[in-house]
């Protein structure tokens, strides 16, 4: 788990080949488990870590069993109090300044920009 500030050099990366299935989530966990079996009594901040990753590993098939069970959830909102929170035509000048990373939201601005400049978001 990295911050913001780190998380284009301290993530795994591992997403997109997640995602196209050129490595399965099986094969990272068993690797992670592997790495964390291996470190020293002395690591703790790396076991940690590697039991956090692990963590995420499982919400990610969590989730994708949730979209398998309800394939709604792609078009739908899971609560109807955001059904009509966005209007139905987006408007082109706030879309454009979430792109260039300037709508006011310095969080979400910083994010906008780091991705522009790393091609990474964590």
């Amino acid at each position: 788990m990295s911050s913001p500030l780190e998380g284009a050099t301290a993530c795994s990366r591992l997403s997109p080949y997640l995602a196209w299935g050129a490595v399965s989530i099986r094969e990272v966990k068993q690797a992670t488990e592997a790495q964390r079996r291996a470190l020293p009594p002395t690591a703790k901040t790396w076991r940690q870590s590697l039991r956090s990753f692990s963590g995420r590993l499982h919400w990610h098939c969590h989730f994708i069993q949730k979209l398998e069970d309800e394939p709604r959830l792609e078009f739908e909102n899971l609560h109807r109090l955001y059904d009509d929170l966005r209007p139905k035509v987006p408007d082109a000048a706030r879309l454009q300044a979430w792109e260039k990373g300037e709508t006011g939201y310095p969080f979400l601005d910083a994010c906008m920009r780091s991705l522009q400049a790393t091609g990474w978001l964590n």
